[in-house]
């Protein structure tokens, strides 16, 4: 899994075919993003802990794990519906579901977030970065050109950001 998660990092396109027509490869998508989440939450727990903020520390974790798994569906939902619907795209919300989940992995280097300065800068870089792998993932996962992907990123990242947005309302309520 660990080498499926790098070479996702990489950009590597036989990597993105091979998850998207393994079926079986849905659970350890989850995993991949169980564990990018995991980390995340942990770099934003250590930014809280060394804020002296002990509470948000714990709070932070929980409410990162819980905002991350579900832009993961809410972003393979979008992005399924848009590219098939809109830019004759032809894949399986699994197929995008699987696809997107690794390339969230780009993502496990934000546990050395809490650096000062580097921090924000690397949140900045892996974003970038976590959305090219994304766009690789989509094309693949989708069998389009890569100007039909870039369309499908685009256009499917507005109801995604909306559906992510209002979903969270309730994580906002959570003490940081």
């Amino acid at each position: 899994m660990i080498s499926r998660m790098v070479r996702a990092a990489m950009l590597d396109v036989d990597l993105y075919k091979e998850v998207e027509h393994t079926q079986n490869l849905t659970a350890e998508a989850l995993r991949v993003v169980i564990i990018v989440t995991a980390l995340v939450g942990m770099g934003t727990a250590l930014t809280a802990f060394f804020a002296g903020n002990l509470g948000g520390a714990v709070a932070g974790l929980f409410v990162r794990l819980a905002q991350i798994l579900l832009a993961w569906v809410v972003i393979s939902y979008a992005t399924y519906y848009v590219g098939t619907h809109f830019f004759n795209g032809t894949a399986t919300f699994g197929q995008l579901l699987r696809t997107l989940g690794y390339a969230f992995s780009p993502g496990s280097l934000l546990l050395v977030s809490f650096i000062p300065v580097l921090g924000r800068l690397l949140q900045v870089i892996i974003a970038l970065w976590a959305l090219s792998a994304g766009f690789v993932a989509v094309r693949q996962a989708l069998n389009v050109s890569n100007e039909r992907a870039a369309g499908t990123v685009a256009v499917a990242l507005i109801p995604a950001l909306v559906g992510i947005t209002i979903l969270s309302i309730p994580l906002a309520w959570l003490p940081k």
